[in-house]
Parts: structure tokens; sequence; C-alpha cells
């Protein structure tokens, strides 16, 4: 029998309201979730409201196991966990989600710390994919939530981070982190020359400007690495590419497993022997880094809502890494 819940939804009208809807007992291989928290992605969001889209908002969120279905472990029931993925995971009081989109949470710790570890694994698959190397020089472009989880990520494995965004309040979110930011590519001049060379750009904006990303690969040197993470058009010139024999790579959300229904829907995991960092994989490893405080994402976070104000966070033009509290009321 079904359970009543409250979600954050779009209408199809551009705008998100809080309303009621039905959340089935869990199944083989999943388990039911009392949500704490959720993190908004906004950029991601926004879009999708723009877009017309009809139904639950977010991806991401933490809280504590309320209940488990077949082939689940009973000791799960009570432990905190994070959980990534829609429509699975979301803005909702409740959820029902695989196991495979579940990182439990160490013992004692706050779920609500862990609300935005989902985006933490998106940003964490993309420096996979540019093969972050310790000692390496990275350039982070655009500092929304996902740019400043690819800050903090990549400090924490060792790079040395440059990072560009016009707005100067994100500007200083990621200098908190240990960056060198500034405001445009202009401006990176002598920061470029500090660091010698770009091994790895990550470009996480969004925007329809074709241009951004020419600018992005201008930068790379000889077999350097440009990872998309944003909503970016790739009209590329191919000579540019060339002398450089540089690398382009879209990066898919949070990993391997991501849209694959047996993976996802019925929580049939990889084995790890061949598939090391799934997305489920990469949420646990964001998970323990927070842990262990090598990645501070209150360092980001700015804003922090209740479901009664819920939907004013797409209006907030200022907010970075924000954060819907569900056990505010």
């Amino acid at each position: 029998m079904a359970d009543a819940v409250r979600e954050l939804r779009a209408d199809g009208h551009g705008q998100a309201r809080l309303a009621t809807g039905e959340l089935a007992p869990p199944g083989p291989r999943q388990a039911r979730v009392r949500v704490v928290a959720s993190g908004y992605s906004l950029g991601t969001e926004r879009h999708m409201l723009a877009a017309g889209y009809r139904g639950r908002l977010g991806y991401s969120a933490a809280g504590v196991v309320e209940a488990v279905g077949a082939e689940v472990d009973p000791h799960l029931v009570g432990r905190g966990v994070a959980v990534y993925g829609a429509p699975h995971a979301g803005h909702a009081d409740r959820l029902t989600v695989p196991l495979t989109l579940a990182a439990p949470l160490p013992p004692g710790e706050d779920p609500g710390a862990y609300a935005g570890a989902g985006l933490g694994a998106i940003a964490l698959h993309a420096l996979r994919l540019g093969r972050l190397e310790m000692g390496a020089s990275v350039l982070v472009a655009g500092l929304g939530a996902i740019g400043q989880w690819l800050v903090g990520l990549a400090l924490a494995g060792g790079a040395r981070v440059l990072a560009v965004d016009p707005r100067p309040e994100r500007i200083d979110l990621a200098r908190v982190q240990g960056a060198a930011a500034v405001g445009t590519l202009d401006a990176l001049g002598d920061e470029l020359v500090d660091h010698e060379r770009l091994d790895l750009v990550l470009a996480a904006m969004g925007s329809e400007d074709p241009g951004i990303a020419r600018q992005l690969v201008a930068l790379l040197p000889l077999r350097g690495r440009l990872v998309v993470v944003g909503d970016l058009p790739l009209d590329l010139d191919r000579e540019a590419l060339f002398q450089r024999e540089a690398s382009v790579v879209v990066s898919r959300a949070g990993g391997p497993g991501r849209y694959d229904p047996v993976h996802e829907a019925q929580g049939h995991d990889y084995p790890v022997a061949y598939v090391r960092w799934t997305e489920g994989r990469n949420l646990g490893a964001v998970v323990d880094l927070v842990h262990r405080r090598r990645v501070r994402p209150q360092a980001f976070e700015t804003h922090r809502f209740t479901p009664a104000t819920a939907g004013r966070a797409y209006a907030a033009r200022d907010a970075v890494g924000a954060i819907l509290s569900w056990d505010e009321g």
C-alpha cells in the first residue's frame, strides 16, 4: 500500500510547488528513507522549470532508513544514508531508493550534512574522466554548486586549482576552499604563468555561447584535457584540437550505472572488479571525504530553505549551495 509524501514538484508552467504524492513500499534491493534534507542543483532545476517539466525536482538527498525490502540486510534500518539519482532521489520528505543509489553514513553523522553528496558524485565522476593526478594544475570554469564541488574534490586530490566565474560571491567561496579564483578567462594570465600549464580544464557552466568552449580549448597545452560537466555547446575547431592533440570528454552524471534500469530501478550492482567506480560508489567516496573533512560542503552552503519556502530557491540568484531541510516544518 502506498504512503503519502510531501514533495517539491514542477507544475509544467515554470513554477515549483509543494505537493502530496504517493510512495510505494520498498521492493527487493530497495530501502525507504525518511529524508532529513535534500540538496538543490539550481542550474539544472531552473532549466527544467523553464523547459516546462512536470514532476518531482531534485536528485540528491540524505536521511535515515525506515524500512527495507527483500534481499536487504535488516540492520540497515535506522542507519543514515545519502541517496542520489532521479527519479528515485529528489526533493521529498520520504523516498524509496535502490541500494545501488544509496551510501551509508558513518554512525552518529548528521544526514543533513550530506544532502548535496549527489552533486559531489557528479563532480567526482568528471574528475575521474579527466584523469586527475596529484600535483596537476586544474581550471574549474563555472562556480555554481557543481563547480564548488569540483574545486573541493580537486584540492582534496592534491591538485593546484584555478577557478573562474564572473560572480564575485562565487569567487570568494572558491577562495575560501583554497583555489586561486578570478572573474574572467582573460584575467587568468598571471595565474597561468604561476601554474606553468593546465593539465585539466573542467567546464561547469551552462551557456548557449559556443565561444566559451573554444576559449577553454585555447587554454589547453599539448595533450591537455577538457571535461564538460555543464550544458555547453561544443562547436569546436578541429585544427585547434589537432595542434594540441587535445582530449574533450562530456561527463554524464554520477558515473557508470546512470540511466541503466537494471542497475538503478532493479538495484543490481556491477561487479566491483570490472566497474570500480559506479555512481553509487562515487557517492560513497564523497561521503567518506566529507566525513574525513577532506571536502567541506558547508564552505559553499549559502542558503537553507524549509518546505514552506522551498519554491523560493529558484528565485534566489545569489544561491550556490542550497539545502532544503525537511525536518524544519
